[in-house]
């Protein structure tokens, strides 16, 4: 995916059933699209993206593993990972 495709993923989950997680190292995406989830992962450092699409079981196995064991390494207050402000989203598409 290229830096264009990445931002219009991430704006398009922003309307959309969907969960946005940004830490300092990495944007972490979960997006349902009619029976199935897309996961993106991205990586600031190293303009990185991954995307798989996912069943809804899996995306709740992966999402869950992300709050419980990645997240909180890098802060014990959810709050500032999980993106719900728009100013947040705006300095992700800005860093991307």
């Amino acid at each position: 995916m290229n830096k264009d495709e990445i931002k219009n993923f991430i704006k398009s989950a922003w309307n959309s059933s969907s969960i946005i997680i940004k830490t300092d190292d990495y944007l972490y995406l979960l997006k349902k699209e009619e029976d199935k989830w897309i996961e993106l992962s991205y990586m600031f450092k190293e303009n990185y993206a991954e995307k798989r699409e996912l069943n809804a079981d899996e995306a709740l196995l992966y999402l869950i593993e992300e709050l419980t064991k990645s997240i909180v390494q890098y802060s014990p207050n959810l709050k500032e990972n999980i993106i719900v402000e728009t100013s947040k989203l705006n300095e992700i598409l800005d860093k991307i």
